[in-house]
C-alpha cells in the first residue's frame, strides 16, 4: 500500500503540474491575442514583458455569420425608415465580410448591388465609381451566356459615370471588364460602341472613337450578326456627321441599304435622320425623312395609324423649317397636313422665342395658348402677339358664289344698257316730233300754238283732236295735224310706260334685297340664275354667306401664357385649320418671330386605333 500510495501521489502531482502549465500557456496566448499581460493582474511578467504582441485572431465563421445577420437586419430596418446612410453603412459591412470570408462572398455581392444603387440615388458619384469597380473584382468569370448580366451592369454603370463626367472611370470599367470576362461577340460590339461613344463625347472628332468603332465593326462582320452590323453603321454615320463628311455619310447609308431588312427600315432611317439633324445636315435630314415616309407607306399598318405616322414625320420636318426661320416653307407642309382626312391629333409648334402650350377645338371654339420658349429671352421688353385664325376650307365655295354674283351683276348692267338704249330711242323720237312742230310753225303758226297749248298733265285727255276738226276746208292742215297726232300719242304711251318700268326696277331691287337677307338668315338658301335658255340653281350653305377669310387677334405679350380664341361654329367641324402666330415689337413695326400652329378637327372623320 505504501508503494501504491507513493505512485499515486507522484502521478497526481505530475498531472497537476501539467494541467497548471497548460492553463498558464493558454492564458499567455489569450493575453497576447487580446493585449492583456500578467502585469495587468499584479504578476511578474518575466519573459512576456518584451514579447511582441500577436495579431488579433480572425473571427470564426460563426462570428461572421452573426455579424452578417445583424447587419442585414439593421440595414433593412434603416432602409425602411428612410435612413439611407444607416442602410449604406450596414450593407458596406456585409460587402467587407464577403470580401474577407469567401464562403460569404455571394452575400457580399448581393449587398454590393444595394450599395451601388443607394449611392447612385443620393448622387455620391465618387462612392458610386468606387463600388462599381469593386463589382467587377467581386464578380466571377463564367460562360459567355452567364456573363450577360455582368455586361448589362457594366454598360449601365459606365453610361452613368459618363453622364456625370467621370469618363476615365467609365472607360476603366469597360476595358477591365473586357479583359477579365468572356463575352459573346454581340456583347463585345455593344461594349465597344459604348466605349467609342464615351471617347467621342467632345465637340470634335476623336481618333480613339473612330478606332473603337472600326474594332467593333470588324467583330460584327465576323459574327455576321445583323443587329450588331447595323449598330456599327449607325455609329460610323454619326461619326462622319460630326466630322462634316457628307460623302461618307451617304456611303454608309448606301451600304446599309444593300442588305437592309424592310422591317428595320423605319427604325434605321429614323436613327440616321437624327444624326443628320443633330449636326445640322438638313438636306440629308429631309432626304432621310422622305425615306421614312416611303417605308411607312409600304407597311401593312392600319390606314389611320399609317397616315398619322406619316403626318408625325412631316411635322418633324416642318419643325426644323420653323427653327431655321423658314415659316413659309413650313406652311406648305402644314397646308398639306390639314387637308388630310386622317389628321386627328394635336401637335404643338415652337419657334425661336415662342412655344404653343395649348391647342383645342371644341364646342365651336378654337383655342390656342402661346408662351415663351423655356431658356430664351425675348428680344424686346414690350412685345405683342398677333394670331391669325384662317377659315380656308370655305374658299372654293366662296369663289362659286362670287362668280354667280358677278354674272348677276353683268346681267343687271346689260338690262340697264338696254333700258338706256330705249330711252335714247325715245329721245330721238321726241326730237323728230319737235322738228315736225317747227315745220308746222312755219306753215301754220296759229295751229302750232293750238298744238302747244295742252300741257303734259292734259296730254292723256287728247284735247287736240277737237281743235283739229275746226278747219275742215284746208286738207293739208289735216295731214299735218295727223302727223302731229301720231308722235304725240306715242309720246303719251311711252311716258305712261316709264313710271311702270321704274316701279318694276324698284320691285326687282326690293326682291334682290330680300334674297340677300334670306341668304344670311336661312341655312341652305338657293341663289338662282335665270337665262333665256335654262334656269340654274346652286345650293349654297349659310357658311359661305358668312364667310370670313381670316380672324386676327392682337394681345400684349410679356412671356407668360396668353390664350386666343376663335369662333368656329360656322366652319367645317371635320376639317383641320391653321393659325399664324407672330411676335412683334410694341408698335408692330418689326417682326421678331413667327410660326404656324395646326388646329385639329373638332369632330375628325377618323380616330387613331
Amino acid at each position: 500500500m505504501t508503494i501504491l500510495s507513493k505512485v499515486l501521489v507522484v502521478t497526481g502531482f505530475l498531472y497537476g503540474i501539467y494541467h497548471v502549465n497548460n492553463l498558464v500557456q493558454e492564458y499567455k496566448e489569450y493575453s497576447a491575442d487580446y493585449g492583456f499581460t500578467l502585469g495587468d493582474f499584479g504578476f511578474d511578467q518575466g519573459e512576456l514583458a518584451n514579447r511582441p504582441q500577436r495579431k488579433k485572431r480572425s473571427p470564426t465563421q460563426k462570428e461572421y455569420s452573426d455579424e452578417l445577420q445583424k447587419c442585414s437586419v439593421q440595414g433593412r430596418a434603416c432602409f425602411d425608415k428612410g435612413d439611407i446612410k444607416g442602410a449604406i453603412s450596414n450593407f458596406e459591412r456585409i460587402v467587407e465580410i464577403g470580401q474577407a470570408f469567401p464562403p460569404y462572398e455571394q452575400y457580399g455581392r448581393n449587398a454590393l448591388m444595394y450599395v451601388i444603387s443607394l449611392y447612385r440615388e443620393i448622387q455620391d458619384d465618387d462612392a458610386f465609381a468606387k463600388y462599381a469597380k469593386i463589382f467587377i473584382e467581386m464578380s466571377q468569370n463564367s460562360s459567355p451566356e452567364e456573363n450577360e448580366e455582368v455586361s448589362k451592369a457594366i454598360s449601365e454603370y459606365s453610361n452613368k459615370l459618363s453622364e456625370v463626367d467621370k469618363d476615365s472611370d467609365a472607360i476603366y470599367l469597360i476595358e477591365r471588364a473586357m479583359e477579365k470576362f468572356t463575352f459573346l461577340d454581340k456583347t463585345k460590339v455593344d461594349l465597344l460602341i459604348t466605349l467609342g461613344t464615351i471617347h467621342g463625347k467632345g465637340p470634335k472628332v476623336n481618333k480613339k472613337e473612330f478606332k473603337t468603332y472600326k474594332q467593333a465593326f470588324k467583330i460584327a462582320k465576323a459574327s455576321r450578326h445583323p443587329i450588331s452590323i447595323i449598330n456599327c453603321y449607325l455609329s460610323l454615320h454619326e461619326y462622319y456627321a460630326k466630322d462634316n463628311n457628307v460623302e461618307k455619310m451617304k456611303e454608309v447609308v448606301e451600304e446599309m441599304e444593300e442588305n437592309l431588312d424592310p422591317k428595320y427600315e423605319v427604325t434605321i432611317y429614323r436613327f440616321l435622320s437624327e444624326n443628320a439633324k443633330k449636326y445640322e445636315h438638313y438636306d440629308e435630314y429631309y432626304v432621310l425623312i422622305d425615306k421614312i415616309i416611303d417605308a411607312v407607306k409600304k407597311g401593312a399598318a392600319d390606314p389611320v395609324n399609317k397616315e398619322n405616322i406619316i403626318i408625325t414625320y412631316k411635322l418633324a420636318k416642318a419643325e426644323t423649317l420653323i427653327a431655321r426661320e423658314l415659316p413659309e416653307d413650313a406652311k406648305k407642309i402644314y397646308d398639306e397636313i390639314k387637308q388630310n382626312e386622317y389628321f386627328c391629333f394635336t401637335t404643338k409648334s415652337k419657334s425661336k422665342y415662342l412655344t404653343v402650350d395649348k391647342v383645342t377645338s371644341a364646342d365651336g371654339i378654337q383655342t390656342i395658348g402661346v408662351t415663351q420658349k423655356p431658356g430664351t429671352t425675348l428680344p424686346e421688353e414690350d412685345t405683342v402677339l398677333v394670331v391669325e385664325f384662317e377659315n380656308s376650307y370655305l374658299v372654293e365655295e366662296k369663289k362659286e358664289v362670287e362668280e354667280i354674283k358677278v354674272e348677276q351683276e353683268e346681267k343687271k348692267e346689260d338690262e340697264k344698257v338696254a333700258q338706256e338704249e330705249k330711252k335714247e330711242e325715245k329721245v330721238e323720237q321726241e326730237e323728230k316730233v319737235e322738228e315736225s312742230k317747227e315745220e308746222e310753225k312755219v306753215e301754220e303758226p296759229k295751229e302750232e300754238e293750238k298744238v302747244e297749248e295742252p300741257k303734259e298733265e292734259e296730254k292723256v285727255e287728247e284735247p287736240k283732236e277737237e281743235k283739229v276738226e275746226e278747219p275742215k276746208e284746208e286738207e293739208p292742215v289735216k295731214v299735218e295735224e295727223e302727223k302731229v297726232e301720231e308722235p304725240i300719242k306715242v309720246e303719251e304711251e311711252e311716258k305712261v310706260e316709264e313710271p311702270v318700268k321704274v316701279e318694276e326696277e324698284e320691285k326687282e331691287k326690293v326682291e334682290s334685297a330680300k334674297v340677300e337677307d334670306e341668304e344670311e338668315s336661312i341655312s341652305g338658301a338657293k341663289i338662282t340664275e335665270i337665262n333665256d335658255d335654262e334656269e340654274k340653281s346652286i345650293q349654297v350653305s349659310e357658311k359661305v354667306v358668312k364667310f370670313v377669310s381670316s380672324v386676327t387677334i392682337v394681345k400684349p405679350f410679356s412671356g407668360t401664357s396668353v390664350t386666343f380664341e376663335n369662333d368656329s361654329k360656322e366652319l367645317a367641324s371635320d376639317k383641320g385649320y391653321l393659325a399664324k402666330i407672330s411676335l412683334y415689337n410694341s408698335d408692330q413695326s418689326k417682326l421678331l418671330d413667327s410660326l404656324y400652329q395646326l388646329i385639329p378637327p373638332e369632330t375628325p372623320k377618323h380616330q387613331i386605333v
